[in-house]
């Protein structure tokens, strides 16, 4: 067996001192793995709680657009509900107006029919006449005449006598109207003894008429609208 030499132990001590820095190389190397593991669970983590988190998020805006599309369709029922109901309405409105305009037409009917059974109507039969007077005999072939009047427009030499408002003129019944000429009247000539007046009265339901008189020639019943 041989003696070891200087320099072998020389290589020895700095293969034995090395050993400690290669451990601790060995340990720095852990330590980064470690570190590293860290980071790398640090990530794993990241990672996962961000999957999460993209999961959630995700499950929301499918949510949300699950909302928006259920809000479109109801607005779309509700559009489609509120332009029936419209047109419902203008259904109704147009059938209404028509049915009323039916109404108002069956109602002006009746009250056509009604005034035609009703109303009075006197006719000229006949008449005397001289200098000073004359008299016009009317006979109601309509029905009961009231609240009977005169209207002078024009006759400047006659004087008409007022009529009995209270006396009723029935049906077939006949009425007399006499007038006085005027002693500057009498004079005169016939063209100027002309004369225009208005029969006025009263059906039984109230409804106001007029009957033209112009020289013994006599006009037929004008309903007066108030």
């Amino acid at each position: 067996m041989s003696t070891p030499t200087i320099p072998d132990w020389i290589s020895a001590a700095s293969s034995f001192l090395s050993i400690p820095i290669i451990i601790w190389g060995i340990v720095k190397i852990f330590k980064k793995d470690k570190n590293q593991e860290r980071k790398i669970n640090s990530l794993e983590n990241l990672a996962i709680s961000q999957d999460e988190m993209i999961k959630k998020m995700t499950e929301q805006i499918n949510e949300l657009a699950k909302q928006t599309s259920e809000y479109q369709f109801q607005s779309v029922l509700m559009k489609e509900s509120n332009s029936l109901i419209s047109k419902q309405i203008e259904l109704q409105n147009d059938i209404f107006l028509h049915n009323k305009g039916i109404e108002e037409k069956k109602l002006e009917i009746q009250e056509i029919k009604r005034l035609s059974e009703i109303k009075p109507h006197f006719t000229n039969n006949g008449g005397s006449g001289s200098s000073s007077n004359f008299l016009i005999n009317l006979k109601n072939k309509g029905f009961t005449a009231r609240n009977l009047r005169l209207n002078k427009i024009r006759g400047e030499f006659i004087i008409f006598e007022k009529l009995n408002p209270e006396v009723e003129i029935d049906s077939g019944k006949n009425i007399e109207i006499k007038a006085n000429i005027t002693p500057s009247g009498r004079n005169q000539d016939n063209g100027n003894r002309d004369y225009e007046i208005e029969l006025l009265f009263e059906d039984i339901d109230g409804n106001k008429y007029k009957q033209k008189i112009e020289n013994r020639k006599i006009g037929n019943p004008e309903l007066i609208k108030e």
